[in-house]
């Protein structure tokens, strides 16, 4: 695998919701494959400042802080980052919340949260990356989904509507900058041993463990080599593609 990734070195990627769970992983993985790396956080988030600052990697990690729902604030915190880094090779859009809520008791701020952390913030983040790719005509721009926009699930309607458009944008924007030399792509992991997962005695037990072919559930340490792939030049005739690691919950 280090040999695979061999060309990530130097490669400097923006991983957004980088302070915990999958978002953690896979800035840890781009650190190991020796890129520099922007981790986003939630400004204030001492924890994932502490956990981020923990990390082994040689002057190469860059703190993000930024609600990625904030257009202006990302904007700002992202022009910091490419002025002390010099470009965004590689940018994954990872940051999200989740909330299990029936529909008919799903108010507007609600949706207006939801829709506003995954989609606004998919949009600010690629928008404020994607014009420094163009101009050097390369780059790398991976969303990340969930298996559940193929599925669906109770109590997660707005949760699957937000992922949903996260993959048409994808296949929209891999046509419209793939003649630039980027590609676009989604990553929909299944069931991950994240606070999200774990926090929902609803999803996270025996029962739910059990109707997934592998049975068991994933850890962000093992589902962040999708992302890696996809950002090195093994992964380049991959654009506009949905991958999902998810142990067999959707075939």
């Amino acid at each position: 695998m280090a040999d695979l990734l061999e060309d990530l070195r130097g490669r400097v990627v923006l991983v957004t919701g980088a302070g915990s769970g999958i978002g953690l992983a896979i800035a840890t993985r781009f650190l190991d494959a020796g890129a520099i790396v922007g981790a986003n956080h939630l400004p204030g988030d001492e924890t994932a400042v502490a956990t981020l600052e923990g990390l082994d990697h040689d002057g190469r990690l860059h703190l993000v802080p930024a609600d990625v729902s904030d257009t202006a604030e990302t904007e700002a915190a992202i022009a910091a980052f490419v002025a002390a880094a010099g470009t965004v090779d590689v940018l994954v859009s990872n940051a999200g919340i989740g909330q299990n809520r029936p529909f008919v008791d799903l108010t507007n701020e609600d949706w207006d949260r939801m829709l506003g952390v995954h989609v606004r913030g998919a949009v600010n983040t690629a928008r404020a990356c994607l014009p420094g790719m163009i101009a050097q005509g390369r780059g790398r721009v991976l969303f990340t989904a969930s298996e559940l926009v193929g599925i669906g699930m109770a109590g997660l309607t707005h949760y699957t509507a937000a992922k949903g458009a996260l993959v048409a944008m994808t296949r929209s924007l891999a046509r419209e900058v793939g003649p630039n030399g980027v590609t676009v792509n989604c990553v929909a992991p299944g069931p991950t041993e994240t606070r999200m997962l774990m926090g929902s005695e609803a999803e996270y037990n025996d029962t739910y463990r059990k109707t997934i072919p592998m049975q068991e559930f994933g850890t962000p340490a093992n589902v962040a080599w999708t992302w890696l792939f996809l950002a090195s030049d093994a992964g380049r005739w991959y654009t506009g593609q949905v991958v999902s690691p998810n142990g067999g919950v959707t075939m």
